[in-house]
């Protein structure tokens, strides 16, 4: 062995060979960061020049063993006897090889840590693809349809790629999607016959132009190689994509759609365009023809399953969850991360959404719709600050959304962001007069503002308008205004109107929250009997969290702790997965009937470990009452200053835009008083 390394060192097969790899180091990080993307160059060219390297490691070291260069030129090696082995670093060469690794490794230490972040950062900045709709040319429905979506699917596994599907509508009619997208890229495609096979094109065009910056084709032998094609077709795509961003090989795992037959395939993707539309009836029924066409499509089951939860059918929708969550190996990647998240959040596992729906946006940042989930999962666990930026990211994405853009507001709202709730209010009542979400925002930020005026004109308008719900919540708005201002004559009257007419169209909730609001109005003028009659009326028409609450929160202003407790208990003991709110409802409820009856340390042990459980306005509320009754004025002009700042909460204190603004009149009052009793000036 000695003998064998003595002598490739005197044929200087190490240096030759150490030069080779130093330089094919620098050429090959050269190309991957730099030369390939800058020129555009196909995906098999790299690859390609690698494999070159390698074939060429054991030509080159042959060559070192049997030729020697010299100053007369290349020549066969001489014998040991006339060139003897000089020590190392005695030969120009090993400097030479030295230098040109060090080379390498600093250029390729550069790349790694100057080049490939700022590649990494572009492979951030998402790309939006809208596709279709497609001309299928071929005697075959729906075709073009399933073309197009697996064609989807394929693309956004990419984790920077935003892709939305334009197709004609669920009942067949053709025409552009409800929801405009803006797209940085349009792919417009066709799908035709090509003997007992079929053609596939693809064209890519720059919004605007007709001239197509890439063009694909290929061809399928016959309907079972169509989902393999179009995988080939969308790995393409995915590597156009990933060179508009100046990063080649940055498409991610190429993964693909599938399902057993041509049939299965259009009845999931019909069941789609139906959810989307809302008819979960009808796409629960598409579902089904496609899981009876194909037991194995893990998509068309987790569709299904949401459609029947969507329904009210929740029994059956948990089976189709559990069947679902066996097959998530027929999923992508992508749709297995959403899959998972919508699973959590339907279910009201809240906390657990919330860290799916993190999941899912940090694998594929561009995905829109998990952007959304995440602020839907954010402002379900009140942490409402999340929730208006990942509604912010989503707007940045899909900037022409309108059916996000009330949420965003909401959001803000809650967030303490008035200013920009107002503006998000208002430029949506600008594109539509008759948008109620955006008329209660707008009345809530002028509250806040105590611009109460205004809010009651814009409350009148959504009174006086043609939806249903429009009105029932309007006249609410009217009624929580005037009972916060004390005109409870006034309130008891709307109240009286609205619940009649909800009645009358079978919105029992809709009549429970104005029946408890009716109490309130009752107990502000002394009329206890029918405040408890109004209470009475209000839990036999609805049994939900915000009805149930504030029944109880009526109970304790007419101090009956027995009936308020009572709700407490319920609440406690709601088997639901995730019921924090509730629970921390009812220690509240628990404190309130403590502090009355003089339990005050146990009134403020009981609302503390509500806090933790859900930091809800009331709770802080309550805690300020018991921080205040037990004479600690500090902690409680905190907690008193707190629900000032986040006022915008108790516009609507159960979350579901039933304005409750008042049950902040007496908050100014109690502040003053905490902060007088410190020797501060009142305000």
């Amino acid at each position: 062995m000695i003998r064998l390394i003595r002598e490739l060192r005197r044929r200087e097969v190490f240096g030759t060979v150490g030069l080779y790899v130093g330089v094919c180091w620098i050429l090959i990080e050269a190309a991957s960061s730099v030369l390939l993307p800058a020129f555009g160059a196909p995906s098999w060219v790299l690859p390609s020049l690698v494999l070159t390297t390698i074939i060429g490691f054991p030509i080159v070291a042959l060559l070192a063993w049997f030729y020697d260069v010299t100053g007369s030129g290349i020549n066969l090696d001489a014998n040991e006897s006339d060139h003897p082995v000089p020590g190392l670093g005695q030969r120009k060469m090993d400097f030479v090889v030295i230098a040109v690794l060090a080379l390498a490794l600093s250029f390729s230490i550069y790349l790694n840590f100057a080049i490939a972040p700022a590649a990494s950062r572009a492979q951030l900045a998402p790309v939006s693809l809208l596709i279709g709709p497609f001309d299928n040319r071929t005697e075959e429905p729906n075709l073009g349809d399933v073309f197009e979506h697996a064609l989807a699917v394929g693309i956004e596994t990419a984790p920077y790629a935003l892709v939305r599907e334009r197709r004609g509508s669920a009942s067949g009619a053709a025409g552009p999607i409800a929801e405009p997208v803006a797209a940085d890229l349009v792919l417009s495609g066709s799908i035709e016959r090509d003997g007992s096979g079929f053609l596939l094109e693809l064209a890519g065009l720059e919004p605007g132009s007709a001239a197509a910056a890439f063009s694909i084709s290929a061809t399928a032998r016959s309907r079972d190689e169509l989902f393999m094609t179009v995988a080939r077709l969308a790995d393409a795509v995915r590597e156009q994509l990933a060179g508009r961003i100046g990063h080649r090989g940055a498409g991610g795992a190429a993964e693909a759609f599938s399902a057993a037959s041509i049939e299965a395939a259009a009845a999931f993707v019909r069941a789609i365009d139906l959810a989307e539309d809302g008819r979960h009836d009808a796409a629960a029924e598409e579902f089904e023809t496609a899981m009876q066409l194909d037991p194995g499509l893990g998509r068309a089951v987790a569709g299904r399953a949401l459609s029947e939860y969507r329904l009210g059918h929740e029994a059956e929708a948990e089976e189709l969850w559990a069947q679902a969550s066996v097959l998530l190996g027929t999923m992508t990647a992508r749709e297995r991360l959403t899959f998972l998240a919508l699973h959590s959040e339907v279910t009201g596992r809240d906390v657990e959404a919330f860290a799916r729906f993190s999941e899912l946006v940090a694998a594929y940042p561009a995905d829109a719709d998990g952007r959304a989930g995440l602020a839907r999962s954010a402002f379900a666990v009140l942490d409402f600050e999340k929730a208006v930026a990942e509604a912010a990211e989503f707007l940045e994405l899909v900037p022409d959304s309108r059916r996000y853009a009330s949420d965003f507001a909401i959001y803000a709202l809650y967030a303490g962001d008035f200013d920009v709730a107002a503006m998000r209010a208002r430029a949506m009542l600008a594109e539509d007069p008759g948008h109620v979400t955006a008329h209660v925002v707008l009345a809530a930020t002028l509250l806040v503002t105590e611009d109460l005026e205004g809010a009651r004109e814009v409350y009148e308008q959504l009174a006086g308008a043609a939806s249903d719900d429009a009105v029932s919540l309007g006249m609410l708005g009217l009624a929580d205004l005037s009972i916060y201002l004390g005109q409870f004559d006034r309130a008891r009257g709307t109240l009286e109107q609205g619940i009649q007419r909800d009645l009358e169209r079978g919105a029992q909730v809709a009549a429970a929250v104005k029946y408890v609001a009716l109490a309130e109005a009752f107990v502000g003028s002394g009329e206890t009997a029918d405040a408890r009659n109004a209470l009475a009326s209000a839990l036999a028409a609805s049994d939900q969290d915000a009805v149930k609450i504030g029944a109880a929160l009526a109970f304790l202003a007419l101090e009956d702790t027995e009936s308020a407790t009572a709700i407490a208990d319920e609440l406690s003991t709601r088997e639901r997965p995730n019921a924090r709110a509730e629970r921390a409802y009812a220690l509240m409820i628990q404190a309130a009937a403590h502090r009355q009856s003089g339990r005050l340390i146990e009134a403020i042990d009981l609302l503390r470990s509500a806090a933790d459980l859900a930091d809800l306005w009331r709770v802080r509320y309550e805690l300020g009452r018991a921080y205040l009754d037990i004479g600690m004025f500090v902690a409680a002009v905190d907690e008193f200053q707190r629900c000032r700042r986040r006022r915008g909460e108790a516009t609507a204190m159960f979350l579901d835009q039933r304005p409750t603004f008042r049950y902040t009149v007496e908050l100014p009052y109690w502040l003053a008083l905490a902060e007088d009793s410190l020797g501060k000036p009142i305000g």
